[in-house]
Order: C-alpha cells, then sequence, then structure tokens
C-alpha cells in the first residue's frame, strides 16, 4: 500500500495533544498531595485532528469517472482504457472481443457464467492447443471447463490474457444454474448442496412450466413432473443427489462398499472416488527398484504390494479385497488388482455416452478418468 494513502493527523500549533497534558499532569502530581501546577486547558480548545484525504484522478482524456479513493482502483480502473490489456470471450460468434473485450479477468468470468449457456462453443484459449488430429479446440461450455482445468497449474506458463481466460473457465466449475431458460438461479455447488435446484424448480416454477421444458430438464437430469434427479443410464428416479451418487457408484461403478461409505459418511469427499482411482492406477511411478510413489498422495512405498494395499483401502475403500490378496504372492496380488481395476475401467467407459448429464449433476465426476480425449496430455 503506498504511504500517501495513510493520512498524518496534525493538531492546531496552539494546542499541544492531550497525550503531553496528561504525562506533565501525572509528573507533578507527587505523594504530598500538592496542587496540581499544570496550566488549565481551555475546553473549548480540544485536539482536533485535520484529516485529508486524497484522492486519485483518471487522466484518459474525456473519461467521465469520478475520482478513486485508493490508487489500485485507479490502477484497475486504467486497464479499461488499455486496448493491450483485453480479456476476449472465445466464444465463437460472441462480439466480446478486441475493444469490446473485457479488461478484468472476474467480468470475463461472469460473462462465461451468465452470458452463454451450456451448449455454447468455446475454443481454447491457448492458441497451440489443439485435437490429436490438429483441429483447433472447440468444446460446449461444460467441456471446455474440463479442459481448461488440464492445463492447470500451467498458468502461469501462458500470457496474463490466455491465464485470464482459462481461469475464467476453471473458475465456475462448481456452479450450476437452474435449466429453465431465462431463469437468473444458480448456486456454487461447493458450498450449497444441489438438492436446493431441486426445490427451486418445484417452488418457483409451475408443473405448466416445467413441462414446456421437460427436454432441456430431462437433458440437465431433472425430471419434469417430480424435480426428481434420473439416472441417465437406467432412467431411475432419485429424490436427492446423493442418493444419485451412491446409485452410479454402487451399481453402475460395481463398488458398493464406496456406496455404503458415502451413506453413513454424508459429508465426505465423494469427489474423490470417481475421480483418483483411475489416476492411481496410472500415475504411479517407480523411483528406484524398491520403492513406488503413489503420485496423487504423494506417499512413497516400499515395494508394489505395500502401494497395492494403499491402494484399494485408501483410494478404493476396498479393505476386504485389500486382506485377501495381502498373503498371496507378489505375482498374483499384482494380477487381482490389475483384474479389479480393468473391471472399473470398463464400467467407467459405460457412463461414456452420458458423461455431460452426470457432469451436470455430479461436479466431481470431471475428475474422473474419462474425459482423455479432451483434456491436454502431457
Amino acid at each position: 500500500m503506498h504511504n500517501d494513502l495513510v493520512p498524518t493527523p496534525t493538531y492546531h500549533d496552539a494546542v499541544e495533544p492531550e497525550v503531553a497534558i496528561s504525562d506533565q499532569a501525572a509528573s507533578v502530581n507527587t505523594a504530598d498531595n500538592q496542587q496540581d501546577l499544570s496550566p488549565a486547558r481551555d475546553q473549548s480548545q480540544s485536539p482536533i485532528a485535520i484529516v485529508t484525504l486524497r484522492s486519485f484522478n483518471c487522466t484518459f482524456p474525456g473519461c467521465p469517472s469520478k475520482s478513486f479513493n485508493r490508487h489500485y482502483e485507479l490502477e484497475r480502473h486504467m486497464r479499461k482504457h488499455n486496448p493491450h490489456a483485453t480479456y476476449e470471450c472465445t466464444a465463437i460468434g460472441c462480439n466480446r472481443i478486441g475493444n469490446k473485450g473485457f479488461y478484468r479477468g472476474d467480468k470475463l468470468k461472469d460473462h462465461v457464467l451468465a452470458g452463454h449457456d451450456t451448449d455454447s462453443i468455446f475454443t481454447c484459449p491457448v492458441p497451440s492447443c489443439t485435437f490429436e488430429d490438429g483441429n483447433p479446440v472447440a468444446l460446449t461450455k461444460d467441456l471446455m471447463i474440463v479442459h481448461a482445468e488440464s492445463h492447470q497449474p500451467y498458468h502461469r506458463t501462458v500470457t496474463e490474457n490466455i491465464g485470464a481466460q482459462l481461469l475464467a473457465f476453471t473458475r465456475i466449475e462448481s456452479q450450476r444454474c437452474c435449466p429453465i431458460p431465462r431463469c437468473p438461479y444458480r448456486l456454487n455447488a461447493r458450498k450449497h448442496s444441489l438438492d436446493e435446484i431441486q426445490k427451486h424448480l418445484v417452488s418457483k416454477h409451475d408443473s405448466a412450466a416445467r413441462s414446456k421444458f421437460k427436454e432441456l430438464m430431462a437433458k440437465s437430469g431433472y425430471d419434469a413432473l417430480t424435480g426428481h434427479v434420473v439416472c441417465p443410464i437406467c432412467t431411475g428416479g432419485f429424490p436427492t443427489h446423493l442418493e444419485f451418487y451412491q446409485h452410479i457408484i454402487g451399481l453402475h461403478l460395481d463398488m458398493p462398499q464406496v456406496a455404503w461409505d458415502i451413506k453413513i459418511n454424508p459429508h465426505s469427499c465423494v469427489r474423490c472416488y470417481l475421480g483418483k482411482f483411475l489416476r492411481e492406477w496410472k500415475g504411479s511411478s517407480r523411483l528406484q527398484p524398491n520403492y513406488v510413489l503413489c503420485e496423487a498422495c504423494p506417499i512413497l512405498f516400499d515395494g508394489y504390494p505395500k502401494y497395492w494395499q494403499h491402494l484399494l483401502e485408501d483410494h478404493l475403500c476396498m479393505p476386504r479385497l485389500a486382506q485377501e490378496i495381502k498373503r498371496l504372492p507378489e505375482w498374483h496380488q499384482r494380477n487381482r488388482v490389475h483384474n479389479t481395476m480393468e473391471t472399473l475401467i470398463a464400467a467407467l467407459g459405460e457412463l461414456r455416452p452420458h458423461r455431460r448429464t452426470i457432469l451436470s449433476l455430479y461436479p466431481g465426476f470431471g475428475e474422473a478418468a474419462i474425459w482423455e480425449d479432451i483434456q491436454v496430455q502431457r
């Protein structure tokens, strides 16, 4: 903070500060109760602090903005007049580019969130980012959020403008909106339960409105009549999102122990169950002949058997299987773990055709290893 922003109080020359007068009075007040020799003060001349607040004005010609009380506010405002600090929207057909772009990254984020629906097509802000066939990356907004997440933590390696464009997507990853068109309701799934959307649909939109947009509601994973969550795979209905998570993990991914863990501990992090198990399987590396690194923790293990125990118990919540293979030879343990992981990979692959709907209902699904076709491969 600039020193000139901190006003220095000044006092009238004819009056000393009150603190100094108090010290003088204390020095003459002896144990013999002598008369106070301090000069009498005129109560009408109490110390008055004269504070001058400095203002900061925009020097751009013709700018109608008022003055600013803080220097950083002026600096933020001046970006508005700098064409080289423009943050452009990458949605195809959007006119918020060039001089019509945004001079602040948070304004771009708000525009991406509220100005474009889920099906809007965006190009990747990183110019060199392409698909395997060489075509530029162009994805719907929900998929571009997943793609932008895969650029982390490499935002610092690009220019400020490109980094702000990537952050405009990653910072709205947990935002969910009402599927009814032109409804401004939205919430942050990290702070509030998605069940609030169901309550909103039923309480704020009558049955006629929900029926009119039943296709959009179904695309978002909600039943137009009841507002329940609908599984896009088996069309089963669930009154809460938590029950839907249990259903997906327990039935379609065949991980009943994990589903039970979520049931008895609703506040546990359900985001990691679909996200980390394939990273654990593909993301282990042997640093030395006898050591294996779990890259998701990260923890170093003395050999693969201990790493597999950690994988099954801590990341897959399969303690029974961990105990079963504990006394087996290492080559047999490897086969059992490999078969288990391949089964999970196959089950996750069956969800691929429905991944956009599941992502809408389950923000943690963006961490699952089912998006490799749209993620940055390093």
